[in-house]
């Protein structure tokens, strides 16, 4: 099972569905069995902050002060949340793995993991270079980090056979080999000597 609060699972799920179709996947979005107002109230802060103060964003994403004085707080909201997902999801799919993609979907899975006594292999995929500390918690099994250099002081307390440098999961056809001089042609780069580079943005 993969757990966003978007589309990212979506570049995961293809490769597993790919690669190993006997495995079921099932994808799922968590704000769609959170509560809607809370919900709403959370786009409409997170938008706000962003636009009108990103700085602060900023220093609340990345500090660990902050981190802890919000703990129980946090604990609180997730354990005031996670009834629907469970009820609707969790319980009756019953998963042998939840593979996540988002921190917030990381720290609901691990609250349920360890209040539910569930023994489903948790993953934490961060997509992101910079690792927050919302990423941590002791009940998941495996990190699948974007790169070496997220193997910061924030992985010292977590065993090193817990993570594994995979990169950014991207989507299947991606990754697939093209032919550079029909590409250029295509792009009428019509100096294919010459050489290009290409600007992506976006979760895909």
């Amino acid at each position: 099972m993969f757990w966003d609060t978007g589309k990212q699972p979506g570049q995961l799920s293809k490769s597993f569905k790919r690669n190993t179709p006997w495995v079921i996947v099932r994808e799922e979005n968590l704000f769609r069995h959170g509560n809607p107002f809370m919900r709403c109230a959370l786009n409409s802060l997170y938008f706000a902050i962003i636009k009108l103060f990103p700085w602060f964003w900023d220093m609340i994403w990345d500090s660990k002060e902050v981190y802890w004085l919000t703990y129980l707080l946090r604990e609180s909201l997730y354990r005031l949340n996670y009834h629907r997902l469970y009820r609707e999801v969790i319980k009756p799919f019953n998963p042998d793995a939840v593979i996540c993609t988002h921190s917030l979907c990381c720290a609901i899975s691990s609250v349920i993991k360890r209040d539910k006594k569930l023994d489903y292999l948790l993953i934490a995929v961060p997509t992101d270079f910079y690792l927050n500390p919302y990423w941590f918690y002791k009940n998941v099994d495996m990190y699948f980090l974007p790169q070496d250099k997220s193997i910061s002081n924030r992985l010292k307390k977590i065993t090193p056979d817990k993570f594994s440098t995979t990169g950014i999961p991207i989507l299947p056809r991606f990754s697939k080999p093209k032919d550079r001089p029909f590409l250029k042609k295509k792009g009428r780069l019509m100096r294919i000597y010459l050489p290009s580079s290409l600007w992506v943005e976006g979760k895909d």
